[in-house]
């Protein structure tokens, strides 16, 4: 069974060992009919399913990238912030509306306080009695 799982996961056995495939196809077959709690009576059926699952999942190498200078792209046109109008930025939230302000800078408007108006002057009208 160590085989089967080493072969699934994708590592290399390096000791000497006796690999008996007749064996192997039993217990991958057993295997497979445990997880999907299915019996399979045709031993080929059985491990053809199970390597078409559990085979060939090897881990994708990341490619090694040595040109740091180059390696992000720095063009201002591509921004998410000129992707975007002034309403979708604020529907965002407040954190990105406030970069996107910077980004275009509109964050930078003076502050006037507010004055409040004058009031003007209440004339008194003379009071007519009815009685």
């Amino acid at each position: 069974m160590f085989v089967i799982l080493c072969d699934a996961g994708g590592f290399d056995l390096y000791i000497m060992y006796k690999r008996d495939n007749d064996i192997i196809k039993i217990i991958k077959r057993d295997l497979l009919s445990i997880i999907d709690k299915t019996e399979y009576s045709d031993l080929e059926a059985g491990v053809n399913e199970f390597d078409r699952r559990f085979q060939n999942n090897k881990l994708k190498e990341i490619p090694l990238i040595i040109d740091l200078k180059n390696i992000f792209d720095s063009d201002l046109s591509k921004s998410i912030f000129n992707q975007l109008d002034i309403q979708q930025a604020n529907e965002r939230g407040e954190l990105f509306f406030n970069e996107y302000l910077d980004f275009h800078g509109l964050n930078n408007t003076e502050e006037t306080p507010f004055e409040p108006k004058k009031e003007k002057p209440k004339y008194k009208l003379p009071e007519i009695n009815f009685d």
